[in-house]
């Protein structure tokens, strides 16, 4: 089982982070993604990303939020 992470957690000192990682999709897509950041599940909301925004991408931006 993997580590779930308190949403208010997961976005402290990296939404700057994750805003520049999203910076040329769709307002819609971006702020999808963020409200995802916001109620972290784990697992299920980075299979929900990686659907969302592309695996590649998806684990990019993982790695450099650090979540």
């Amino acid at each position: 089982m993997g580590v779930v992470h308190e949403p208010k957690d997961v976005l402290k000192g990296r939404k700057r982070i994750i805003e520049k990682g999203l910076e040329d999709l769709s307002p819609g897509v971006r702020e999808t993604v963020l409200r995802m950041f916001e109620a972290w599940e784990g697992k299920p909301s980075e299979d929900k990303l990686a659907k969302l925004i592309g695996k590649e991408r998806a684990r990019r931006l993982l790695e450099s939020s650090e979540v």
